[in-house]
């Protein structure tokens, strides 16, 4: 694993070990299987270079907030998933000191100049 995907990790898992292991949330089932549903499906496309030889394929895959795979992640994160936050959870985002949030920001949020 190269170190940009190992930077991936660490901003995913960042805080969770903050969070008590035997917390548990209950979900309705059809906002889980969407949820397992959009995994599987990323998981699909993504496991298999050969589905994306061009940045091309990845743009027509992700598509946008209308359609295509942004568009499921994005009403999974707006409209599912906070409905399902614990409030001392939620409450966390947005603070200064936010215990989910790592100091430094992704890789690609690097300024991008073509400097051939």
């Amino acid at each position: 694993m190269n170190d940009k995907s190992k930077e991936i990790n660490e901003q995913i898992q960042f805080g969770l070990d903050t969070i008590n292991t035997k917390e548990i949330i209950e979900i309705k089932l059809k906002d889980f299987m969407l949820i397992y549903k959009t995994f599987e499906e990323f998981n699909r496309f993504f496991h298999q270079p050969m589905h994306y030889p061009k940045i091309e394929d990845v743009k027509i895959y992700l598509g946008n907030k209308n359609s295509g795979a942004f568009s499921v992640i994005s009403d999974i994160y707006y409209k599912i998933l906070p409905q399902y936050l614990p409030k001392e959870i939620e409450e966390k985002f947005g603070e200064e000191n936010n215990p989910f949030e790592i100091s430094k920001y992704p890789y690609y949020y690097e300024v991008k100049r073509n400097d051939t």
